[in-house]
């Protein structure tokens, strides 16, 4: 059996990849980010609320002294689970305004930075499960640790909001949340909330993020891909109007003037005869025609007759024989 050497093996290889390559590139092909141009905008309106059910000291920071937005940093938000019960959500919801004028959003990536100094009350963030859900309602700016009911949110529209200890950041991608606002659904921005279900039975963590207030820090950072408006169709430029062509009405040909009347030559009067005297005889008178009959032939005629005659006396005299007898 013959050994294929190792240029051999490698176009084998080769042949093996490509398709591969392409099966994959076609797979990828459909997660790709939709296209359009990019905007990065920030967040025009937040809030953080503790869960109505539960005791504001039950948080993970313990019981504060006063009231929950005096327990840590101005300008914090947070999510919070206790026990495997959540007791502290936040709402963010991205600036719009900052897309050209009738935009769509196609995606995008909100990015949120964890606050990560000690009193900011961030606990076992490593044990944190956190997801994002479509809110249904208005948010109010800058309500931090509000026990009132929180606006509605709906979680059938939801994404896990990635937690990256390297980077120190949430990220939740926006793919369905513009797919919801395209539809038609309120841009009132998502919620974070502990997903309970998917993270350890009886857990208790608790994640401080950065505002947009905090000074001296990062910010939440959102960046959205987004069609622009369809252009209004221009005007259609309007018809030249044409004037309708002018009839000219015939102009009819002059009258032709009316033909002289055709007249009859004149007559000659018919003169009588002179009576006849008695014992004369009177000649005949000649007719004038019987001499007229010379001046019929033209004169062209008349000519060439004497230049016949001239032409024959002529060669009379030049073909008379010459009489050579001796004279003398």
């Amino acid at each position: 059996m013959r050994r294929l050497g190792r240029s051999s093996l490698r176009r084998l290889a080769a042949l093996v990849a490509a398709p591969a390559l392409v099966l994959a590139a076609g797979f990828a092909l459909p997660h790709a980010a939709a296209a359009g141009p990019t905007a990065v905008v920030s967040d025009s309106a937040e809030a953080w609320f503790a869960t109505a059910s539960t005791d504001p000291c039950s948080l993970v920071t313990g019981c504060p002294q006063g009231t929950l937005a005096d327990a840590f940093p101005a300008g914090t938000l947070h999510v919070a689970s206790d026990g495997g019960q959540e007791a502290a959500r936040s709402y963010l919801v991205p600036d719009l305004s900052g897309l050209p004028p009738g935009a769509t959003v196609l995606g995008g990536l909100m990015t949120i930075p964890l606050a990560a100094d000690p009193q900011s009350g961030t606990v076992a963030a490593d044990y944190a499960e956190v997801k994002a859900c479509l809110v249904t309602q208005p948010v109010t700016d800058a309500v931090y640790g509000s026990t009132a009911t929180p606006p509605a949110i709906d979680c059938s529209v939801t994404t896990p909001a990635a937690y990256s200890a390297a980077a120190g950041t949430l990220t939740v991608d926006l793919g369905m949340f513009a797919t919801a606002w395209a539809s038609g659904r309120p841009e009132y921005g998502v919620a974070l909330v502990p997903d309970t279900p998917t993270g350890p039975a009886n857990a208790s963590w608790h994640i401080a993020l950065n505002g947009r207030q905090r000074a001296g820090v990062g910010h939440v950072r959102v960046e959205l891909s987004y069609q622009p408006a369809a252009a209004a169709p221009s005007a259609p430029t309007p018809a030249t109007s044409v004037a309708p062509p002018v009839r000219v009405a015939p102009v009819p040909p002059p009258a032709a003037a009316p033909l002289p009347a055709l007249t009859a030559p004149p007559v000659a009067p018919q003169v009588a005869p002179p009576p006849a005297t008695s014992g004369v005889t009177v000649a005949p008178r000649l007719r004038a025609a019987a001499f007229t009959r010379v001046s019929h032939y033209p004169l062209p005629f008349v000519l060439a007759l004497v230049l016949a005659a001239g032409a024959m006396v002529l060669a009379r005299m030049f073909t008379k024989e010459i009489d050579v007898t001796d004279v003398s």
